[in-house]
């Protein structure tokens, strides 16, 4: 079964012929980095598609081992290196490099495979860099709701909770604070929490991080639809 749709993956990519390649990196349940490798092409009615051809454990952030990695797969699959027409990754330097980096040595390779970086990951960038550089806004954002640590858009739906029920979080916390059951540690930082809700900065930024996240949530997610037109999504960024 599973080399039949193999078969298959390989048969869709040659039909389509050209197609760009896509790296990225997670750790799965038991702590060990897995690298997707995914080809990208559009099919004969024009629909982009995406196809995974497999999970491989990472031993090494080296961009020249991902080079080798990428390059031994594509052998192992039959697929043309020279039909290659782009690449995206994240903006790690050991991707993105100019030089060194993933996307530099495969361009060696093969000159016609454009460097594309991910969208998506540029906004999260982005949304990391504004709040680095607004030290209370990130403070109070990690306070309130543990977010994702790798999608800066996760924070969205928590200055959203935030914001929409400020007063409400703010008596809880005075609640808790006055509780006598409640651990002294607990008592403390539910106190201070609750006072920083007084202040007219935490109101402020609350509300403004609100819109802002709101809109880099929408514009994330628009990137990640199948659907998603090119000029719209430029647009949009």
């Amino acid at each position: 079964m599973e080399n039949e749709v193999k078969q298959h993956l390989i048969a869709e990519v040659k039909e389509a012929m050209y197609y760009s390649i896509i790296v990225d990196s997670t750790p799965d349940v038991t702590h060990i980095d897995q690298l997707t490798f995914i080809l990208r092409f559009v099919d004969e009615k024009g629909d982009i598609k995406e196809r995974i051809f497999g999970f491989i454990p990472k031993e090494s952030h080296d961009s020249a081992y991902l080079k080798n990695v990428v390059l031994e797969n594509l052998r192992n699959y039959l697929i043309e290196l020279k039909n290659c027409r782009g690449q995206t990754y994240d903006n790690a330097s050991n991707m993105s490099g100019r030089y060194t980096g993933l996307q530099a040595r495969l361009k060696k390779h093969c000159k016609t495979a454009t460097y594309v970086p991910c969208a998506s990951h540029t906004l999260n960038l982005i949304g990391n860099c504004a709040a680095e550089a607004c030290t209370p806004a990130d403070s109070d954002i990690k306070s309130v709701k543990r977010i994702s640590d790798t999608r800066w858009s996760a924070s969205a739906d928590a200055v959203a909770a935030l914001n929409l029920n400020y007063k409400e979080i703010q008596k809880s916390l005075i609640e808790i604070g006055e509780h006598a059951n409640e651990k002294p540690v607990y008592k403390l930082e539910a106190k201070s929490l609750a006072r920083k809700f007084d202040e007219y900065e935490t109101a402020l930024l609350t509300m403004i991080w609100d819109k802002l996240l709101q809109r880099i949530n929408s514009v994330s997610k628009y990137l990640q639809d199948t659907q998603a037109n090119l000029l719209k999504g430029s647009s949009l960024l």
